[in-house]
Parts: structure tokens; C-alpha cells; sequence
């Protein structure tokens, strides 16, 4: 009985033995867990671009970060296995955060080469639009840099300047006010001397009111293109002008819209709006 007992005694005192998880890699998951939990929260809230998404990514990351931090505490010597998956939960995470805060920071207004072009007419005059492009192309010239013909000028409503599309910026725009009260409209003499024009086009970031507008395109009187229901995602868009002797541009409310007038400004946007010579 009594060596029975002392056996027992022995088993109580010095449990077999498993295997243990080396504080070294335990102290690796808590830093890897605090560097998402702190670091991938303050990225999502500082780089994230809407509200919504920077709750989620800081709740994400803090979740994540601290079901790691407390999987990882030294008394209690978890596997190995969960540890290097919480681990590896929080460094994807962690990665996955950078990656869209680098897509959503603002970004600078491109200053690279031309591309390809980027539409076809699937009917005469009405070309097909793209997300938009660079701000600047060789052997281009901007349209600001010509004098309107007609510019509503009684009212004031084109402005030339420096304009941000969706946290863009360009340099050179041509903005309109009070589209949402009716059709406006600027007036260029081309004189044939253009093959093509181009333009970023969108409601500006300054807009008090960011409901869409149509913007269209007049060529020699005729309807050339239309963007029905831009809001404020930029569009690239260009239009064939060869032989045009006169170019429209115009926006205004579309179908339906029911703002009131006047009420908040809605300024809608043409930047980097250039023209190709012909030739």
C-alpha cells in the first residue's frame, strides 16, 4: 500500500513531460501580433480611403492582433502549431493591410508617357469611356490655353484651374457651376486643327453637392458624345474632333434629378483636358 501511495506521490510530482513550445517563438508571435493589432490598425486609419473601411481594418487587426497576443502568453505554453498559425494570420493580415492602404492613399497626378488609345466609337460620335489616365501626353496641347468663343460670361460659370477628382490632382481643369440648374456650355474655335480630345471628367472633390451630372460634347453644332450620370468616379474620355471647326463642351442635371435651385454647388469637371493637332 505504501509503496502503491508513493508511487502516485511520484506521478503527481513530476508529470510526464510533452512537447514545449521555445519562449523564443512564442516571443516572435507576440511581436507579430502587436505589430498587427497597433501598426495594422494606425495604417487602415491613416491610408484607408472611406470611413467604413477604416472601422473594419482597425477592428480586423486589433481582433486578430490580440487573439494572438493571448494565445502567446508564456504561463500557459501552447503548441507550436496554433502559435504559427496566429502568427501567420497576423503577418497575412498585416501584409493585406499595407497592400490596400497603398491602393487607397492619395495619390499624385501622374506625369508618365502616353498610352494606348483608349476608346472606340461603337457609333459615330459616341465614343466608349475608361477609368481615368495620365494627366499629361507628348505633342498635345491643353485646351485651357485657348480662349473660349462663348463661356455663359454673363454668369460666370467655366472656371480654368487646378482641380481634384477622387484625392487626383490636375494641375489644369475646366469647371462648371450651376449645372444643376440647367444646361451650361463653353464654346472653342478649333478651325480643323485637331484630330482628337481628351479629358478626365467627374464631379470635383470641392463639390458641396456630389450628386452626377450628363456632360456632353458638341462638334460643329452636332451631338459628338455623351456621359450620362457622371459622379464623382473619374472617367477618361475621348472624342474625335478631325475637320471640327467649333467644340462644345456642356453639362447638366439629368432626367429626374430633382435638386433644388439654387441650392448646394455641384461643380462638375473636364481636367487635363487636351486636344491631339491634326497631322
Amino acid at each position: 500500500m505504501d509503496g502503491r501511495h508513493h508511487r502516485d506521490d511520484s506521478t503527481d510530482n513530476h508529470p510526464t513531460s510533452g512537447p514545449t513550445t521555445s519562449r523564443t517563438t512564442i516571443a516572435a508571435t507576440r511581436w507579430a501580433g502587436a505589430a498587427t493589432g497597433l501598426t495594422g490598425a494606425l495604417i487602415a486609419i491613416l491610408t484607408f480611403p472611406t470611413a467604413l473601411l477604416k472601422i473594419a481594418g482597425t477592428v480586423v487587426c486589433v481582433v486578430i492582433g490580440a487573439a494572438t497576443l493571448l494565445a502567446a502568453r508564456d504561463r500557459d505554453r501552447p503548441s507550436a502549431g496554433l502559435l504559427a498559425l496566429l502568427a501567420g494570420a497576423s503577418v497575412a493580415t498585416f501584409a493585406l493591410v499595407i497592400v490596400l492602404g497603398s491602393q487607397g492613399a492619395p495619390a499624385p497626378a501622374s506625369t508618365a508617357g502616353p498610352t494606348p488609345a483608349a476608346t472606340t466609337t461603337s457609333a459615330p460620335g459616341t465614343p466608349r469611356s475608361t477609368p481615368a489616365g495620365p494627366s499629361s501626353r507628348p505633342n498635345t496641347i491643353s485646351l485651357t490655353d485657348l480662349r473660349p468663343v462663348r463661356n455663359d460670361a454673363t454668369e460666370n460659370l467655366w472656371t480654368t484651374g487646378p482641380m481634384r477628382l477622387r484625392n487626383v490632382s490636375h494641375d489644369h481643369a475646366l469647371a462648371a457651376t450651376g449645372a444643376w440648374c440647367g444646361s451650361v456650355r463653353v464654346e472653342f474655335a478649333l478651325d480643323g486643327k485637331y484630330d482628337r480630345f481628351s479629358a478626365v471628367i467627374g464631379i470635383s472633390d470641392e463639390s458641396a453637392e456630389t450628386k452626377p451630372l450628363d456632360f456632353f460634347v458638341l462638334a460643329d453644332g452636332r451631338p459628338a458624345a455623351d456621359f450620362p450620370a457622371t459622379g464623382r468616379t473619374p472617367r477618361l474620355v475621348e472624342v474625335p474632333v478631325a475637320g471640327v471647326t467649333r467644340l462644345v463642351l456642356g453639362l447638366e442635371p439629368p432626367d429626374g434629378d430633382v435638386s433644388s435651385c439654387p441650392g448646394p454647388e455641384r461643380v462638375g469637371g473636364w481636367a487635363d483636358p487636351l486636344l491631339t493637332p491634326a497631322g
